[in-house]
């Protein structure tokens, strides 16, 4: 089966890691260094999620490319954000709990990021990592699951943003504001001076996820 990504979009793929018949499919896919980083998992669920989120990264770009999983080769840019030499294809991986996201677009960098919506948050983490504006929002949300919900939807934002940026981890969390509204599609955010586009993502139930990109493009599921 073929993959065509069009210009002006991001298809975004939707992956189940707790999928026996994928882990074991994808396990023949994955190079010699992906199987040597599966093993250094200590716990067996991690190991599966880990193969099934990279086989099913090297499976869809092969789809897109019209190759083999094997023939795709990682590049690593210089904060650690994986890419394809001499391609125009942009993609991401984004993996928590049982879900990944798999986000592609032609010639558009583009972050997603998805996390698993736990029954509470440290305010903590929150006062740290957050802008000043989005943390006075997250304190005036009264009803508890709302706010947990808020605390997890921002936090797949900022992650978002700088996946997109490709500036790494090492930038400031708390020094930029990403929108706060329950649903959010396709609005213009800055970060270092550098115009980005903001989307939420439904995923399912009990997740929240986020797409960014450097230029506005569609959003295509793929689930």
């Amino acid at each position: 089966m073929s993959i065509e990504i069009l210009a002006n979009e991001v298809k975004l793929f939707n992956i189940n890691l707790a999928d026996e018949q994928l882990y074991k499919t994808y396990l023949a896919v994955l190079s010699q260094d992906e199987l040597a980083r599966a093993d250094r998992f200590v716990f067996p669920h991690l190991k599966k999620q880990f193969v099934v989120a990279r086989g099913a990264l090297r499976d869809t770009l092969a789809q897109i490319l019209a190759c083999t999983p094997h023939e795709i080769n990682f590049s690593i840019a210089t904060h650690g954000k994986p890419f394809l030499a001499g391609s125009h294809l942009q993609f991401n991986l984004s993996h928590s709990h049982e879900k990944a996201l798999i986000a592609v677009t032609l010639n558009n960098a583009v972050g997603v990021d998805v996390e698993k919506i736990k029954v509470h948050f440290e305010l903590g983490v929150a006062q740290k990592y957050f802008s000043a504006e989005e943390y006075a929002g997250l304190l005036a949300v009264s009803d508890k699951q709302d706010q947990v919900n808020m605390f997890y939807q921002i936090w797949s934002r900022k992650e978002a943003l700088i996946k997109c940026s490709g500036l790494g981890v090492h930038h400031k969390l708390a020094g930029f504001s990403v929108p706060t509204a329950s649903e959010i599609s396709q609005a213009s955010i800055k970060l270092d001076n550098e115009e980005y586009f903001l989307s939420s993502v439904q995923v399912t139930d009990g997740y929240a996820a986020a797409v960014v990109t450097r230029y506005a493009a569609d959003i295509h599921y793929v689930f």
